[in-house]
C-alpha cells in the first residue's frame, strides 16, 4: 500500500517516510476521551550512551567499568552474580565504588541538556552499593545534584546519611 502524502500545512514528512502505511492519519480530528483510571504512566523512554562517550572512562577496555544498567543487573538477585556485587575482573567484592554522573549530558560534545533522571538513579544505586556492603561509595557530579519531583530530595538526604 503506498504511503500517504502529508497535507500542505505539515512542514516535514519524516513521520510518513518511517512509519508503516496508514499509521498516521492526517485527517484525524482532535477529540476528548474520558476514562476512569487508577494511574497514569508517562514512559518517555531513553537511549543508552554509546561507547564514544564512555570509552574515555575505560568502558570497554576494563571489565570493572560498568554502565548504570550493567550495575543494576549486577545487584539484582537474578543477575549473573545472583545479587552479589563483584568485580568482573577477578570476582572479588570491591571495597570502593565510584559512580560518575552527567556522562554524555550537559555538554556541547554530546547532549547539552540535563536528563533529569541520572542523579536520582545514581543516588539509588549508591544506596544499593552501601546495602550490599561496599564500604566506600563516591558519586562524582558536575556542579550540583539535581533531584526533581516529589520525594527525590528525601532520596538525596537518605543517600547522604547512608554515606556517613
Amino acid at each position: 500500500m503506498p504511503k500517504q502524502a502529508p497535507p500542505e500545512n505539515i512542514v516535514c514528512n519524516r513521520c510518513v517516510s518511517v512509519c508503516e502505511p496508514r499509521t498516521i492519519l492526517f485527517t484525524m480530528m482532535p477529540r476528548i476521551v474520558e476514562r476512569e483510571v487508577a494511574a497514569v504512566i508517562v514512559a518517555t523512554g531513553y537511549e543508552i550512551e554509546n561507547g564514544d562517550v564512555l570509552g574515555k572512562y575505560g568502558y570497554g577496555k576494563h571489565p570493572d567499568v560498568l554502565t548504570a544498567m550493567e550495575f543494576e543487573r549486577l545487584v539484582n538477585a537474578t543477575g549473573p552474580s545472583l545479587g552479589e556485587v563483584v568485580r568482573l575482573s577477578n570476582h572479588n567484592h570491591p571495597r570502593k565504588v565510584l559512580f560518575i554522573s552527567c556522562i554524555g549530558s550537559r555538554t556541547n560534545k554530546a547532549n547539552p541538556y540535563c536528563s533529569k533522571v541520572c542523579c536520582e538513579y545514581l543516588l539509588k544505586q549508591a544506596i544499593y552499593a552501601k546495602n550490599h556492603g561496599i564500604e566506600d561509595v563516591t558519586i562524582l557530579y558536575m556542579n550540583d545534584v539535581r533531584t526533581y519531583g516529589k520525594g527525590f530530595e528525601n532520596l538525596y538526604q537518605r543517600a547522604i546519611e547512608r554515606g556517613r
